[in-house]
């Protein structure tokens, strides 16, 4: 009979956006949707961590050119 084996292992994905106590919450919602989405594109790749970067116009008040934010991502992995 063979030998069973288990593993498991658990992704951490950390999303650090630069952005401040003015950044709209309507923003914020936006950049940790296209920070994961970029995050998920990016591991499919092989790759581990990288820069986010992100133009965003969506309110009334927003500039016509956008405001552009800039970030950073990684991930971990814990194997149990």
């Amino acid at each position: 009979m063979g030998t069973k084996f288990s593993f498991q292992a658990t992704r951490t994905i950390t999303i650090n956006w630069n952005i401040d106590d003015y950044t709209p919450k309507e923003h914020i919602e936006a950049l940790k949707e296209s920070g994961f989405a970029r995050a998920h594109e990016m591991i499919n790749e092989g790759f581990i961590e990288g820069d986010l970067n992100d133009n965003i116009r969506m309110l009334d008040t927003d500039p016509e050119d956008g405001i552009p934010y800039t970030g950073y991502w990684k991930v971990d992995h814990a194997d149990r």
